[in-house]
């Protein structure tokens, strides 16, 4: 029995480290795939929570595409994304409320006028088109002109 145990821990062992750093790589930042070859172990960790990761979640980030179940959760996604973005709050020089506000006028006016056949366009080019850069621009000035007043 011991035997039989050891095969079964040494081959999840074996297993689960490449499983547990390809989880890492796609899902994590790159602090953890480092963590991974500096910590071996670490890796088992996230072979066990690939299977809790993103749990009820209905949008996740997927390289540069966003799959959601609809467009209602991508938007609602998106708007916590960017009212959490300490960063662009910090460098908007406007107030949380105010913030909060271009967050959501910017993502819903974005996800409502989003251009059909963008997301061909940016796998082919690996860019945006320039009529989606043009929109998110002057989407982005009136968005900040609504959330001053």
């Amino acid at each position: 029995m011991k035997v039989l145990f050891g095969y079964i821990a040494g081959i999840f062992m074996f297993v689960a480290w490449p499983y547990g750093a390809w989880h890492a790589f796609s899902e994590h930042d790159t602090g953890h795939v480092v963590a991974i070859i500096i910590i071996p172990p670490y890796a088992w960790y996230f072979a066990a929570e690939s299977f809790w990761h993103n749990q009820g979640a209905t949008t996740k980030r997927v390289g540069n595409t966003l799959k959601a179940d609809s467009k209602e959760d991508a938007e609602k996604y998106l708007v916590a994304k960017c009212q959490n973005d300490e960063e662009g709050f910090h460098g908007s020089g406007i107030d949380r409320k105010k913030y909060n506000e271009y967050c959501s006028c910017y993502w819903e006016n974005m996800i409502s006028s989003y251009p059909e056949g963008e997301a061909d366009y940016f796998d082919r080019h690996g860019r945006n088109s320039p009529e989606f850069e043009n929109m998110a621009k002057s989407l982005i000035m009136k968005c900040v002109e609504a959330a001053k007043r």
